[in-house]
């Protein structure tokens, strides 16, 4: 075939890959589907209908059928980094960790600035309890200057080494790669409940139907979704755009705002809430003091303050291998005596899968 005629085919095949990503965006992973097949059917080779076909076949959980695609994308353009990654990514997710190794080690090589494989990589390794290569894949990361911030937060919880907070860059990018997939990963596969249990408390603990609530870190919106028909305003902050688009299309936000909590907290100074929720956001600010005193000076008078956190053995907060914060109740408690807050509950609950912690709600006083 001609030069000409493979630039034809492609610019043809163009409308149907965009119609099938915004079909995507918007979680209509079928119908995506079917229009990257009709790309296919227009242009055989197009290795990015291929891909794009194999993301959506990866968000219905038809993994062999996703591998296929990434496997075909990979055939047509050898270099494709991005289908020798996510290859990797479903390879693991069927259990085969060492071709999934294989690909992540693969899409490094192919493409040393891309920072997904390193990422992906690393994480597999220290999985398989293989520590210090997993360091050395993010420190190759670090010397090649990519996400510099990110790795080395990765690096210090292989390390041991609490710091203050997770890097802004690394919770964006972290989120905005699974928004797409976030309600069924934690709801339908980890049992994630903390926003519907949260707002079931709230409710038990403030009748009134007519809450100015504050939703920190509101991600694709599940407190929102939970508190319909019990707020006059509902507010959203939250540093991922692709986590706000999820949360936007639930409609039942007022206000929505792409921003670190804590800046948007210093800043909200005119402010007055009825209700502050952080369902499962503290796992990635170890050091919340300030966010404690800023929720306290937004908060009316018997305001309530609910949210969730993994759970520390000692100290008052700990980086874990996982990249999450998790803070101990005496730490909680003395945030509380320090800023004019009061225990109304705090019980110990899973907070997904697994993963054991507390759910707590405290009161302005």
């Amino acid at each position: 075939m001609h030069d000409s005629d493979r630039q034809a085919r492609a610019e043809a095949a163009r409308p149907q890959i965009e119609r099938g990503k915004q079909l995507s965006v918007g979680g209509e992973h079928a119908e995506a589907a079917s229009a990257f097949r009709q790309a296919l059917a227009i242009d055989p080779d197009n290795a990015e209908a291929y891909f794009r076909l194999g993301l959506a076949m990866r968000d219905q959980q038809l993994l062999d059928e996703a591998a296929g695609c990434y496997g075909r994308a990979i055939a047509l353009r050898p270099d494709y980094i991005e289908a020798h990654n996510n290859l990797g990514s479903v390879l693991q997710m069927q259990g085969k960790t060492d071709e999934a190794l294989a690909c992540y080690r693969r899409a490094v090589r192919l493409g040393p600035g891309f920072p997904q494989p390193y990422l992906n990589l690393g994480r597999l390794l220290a999985s398989r309890n293989e520590r210090d290569s997993a360091a050395a894949a993010f420190q190759s990361a670090i010397d090649r200057g990519i996400d510099v911030d990110s790795f080395r937060h990765l690096l210090s919880a292989l390390g041991d080494q609490t710091t203050a907070h997770a890097p802004d860059e690394y919770v964006r990018n972290l989120f905005d790669n699974f928004a797409g997939d976030f309600d069924r990963r934690l709801v339908d596969e980890l049992g994630y409940r903390i926003p519907e249990l949260l707002a079931t408390r709230i409710k038990a603990l403030q009748p009134r139907r007519n809450l100015d609530v504050l939703d920190l870190g509101c991600g694709t919106g599940l407190c929102g979704l939970h508190l319909t028909g019990c707020c006059a305003m509902l507010t959203g902050v939250d540093l991922s755009p692709a986590m706000l688009h999820k949360a936007r299309l639930r409609g039942c936000y007022d206000v929505l705002a792409e921003d670190d909590i804590g800046r948007w907290l210093a800043r909200a100074v005119n402010k007055v809430f009825d209700v502050v929720l952080a369902a499962d956001v503290f796992i990635y600010v170890g050091e919340i003091a300030e966010i404690f005193a800023a929720v306290s000076r937004l908060l009316a008078h018997d305001g309530l303050f609910a949210f969730s956190i993994e759970a520390a053995a000692q100290g008052d907060f700990k980086l874990q291998e996982s990249g999450r914060y998790a803070h101990s109740t005496a730490y909680v408690r003395r945030l509380c005596a320090e800023n004019g807050l009061v225990e109304v509950e705090a019980f110990a609950h899973h907070i997904r899968g697994p993963v054991d912690g507390f759910v707590c709600v405290l009161r302005r006083t």
